[in-house]
């Protein structure tokens, strides 16, 4: 998970919003589907460079995509088309969006002890050792070690499947360390988990630290 930096809402979701007051997200994925789509695209494609929103995986068919409240809807009903509360997601029901609401049920109490991908820089309180495991950066104080377990167990970020594809892509980053860094970098340009690119690509240039 690393920080999402949100932009300006598309403009037919605001013109939505003003004309359908009380509207809901039923509704408006029913009767607005051309926006909803818009929204997803620009979400997605714009914000995310088609990476998940919660576990960076590479989404290369916007179809294989949907727009999750961050703070679940039906908790916080007021944050329904909050632009900033919107954030593109895989379908995958085993982590991520489907996991925090159907599996671990997110409760209004959890979300102060979870990070929020918008308004936190998640990946600077994050590590991925070589198994492709995510844990608590080390130099973290224990609260703060604390909010990584939490938002690991609410996402399943260290789903065996999960796991698997970055410790594989840990192992091939790894292989490829005689060649240059910016080929290093064109070459996983699209393998998604951008934070374990930016992690192995900082230890390629400081071999030392």
């Amino acid at each position: 998970m690393r920080r999402i930096k949100k932009g300006e809402p598309v403009t037919t979701l605001t013109e939505y919003v003003e004309k359908n007051a009380g509207a809901n997200w039923d509704t408006f994925h029913q009767d607005a589907r051309d926006c909803y789509l818009e929204c997803r695209t620009q979400i997605l494609i714009e914000e995310q460079n088609c990476l998940c929103g919660y576990t960076e995986i590479s989404i290369t068919e916007i179809t294989d995509s949907h727009l999750d409240h961050y703070r679940k809807k039906s908790i916080f009903p007021d944050m329904t088309f909050v632009w900033k509360n919107l954030v593109a997601a895989t379908l995958d029901s085993d982590f991520g969006a489907n996991y925090k609401d159907s599996v671990f049920k997110i409760k209004k109490e959890n979300y102060p002890e979870i990070f929020d991908p918008v308004e936190d820089d998640v990946q600077t309180f994050l590590y991925y050792n070589q198994r492709g495991e995510i844990e608590p950066l080390g130099v973290l104080d224990n609260k703060a070690k604390e909010k990584v377990k939490k938002t690991i167990e609410v996402f399943n970020l260290n789903h065996s499947s999960l796991r698997s594809r970055r410790e594989t892509m840990i192992r091939q980053i790894r292989d490829c360390a005689e060649l240059a860094i910016e080929q290093i970098m064109a070459a996983f340009s699209a393998s998604g988990f951008q934070s374990v690119l930016d992690q192995e690509i900082t230890v390629l240039k400081n071999p030392s630290t």
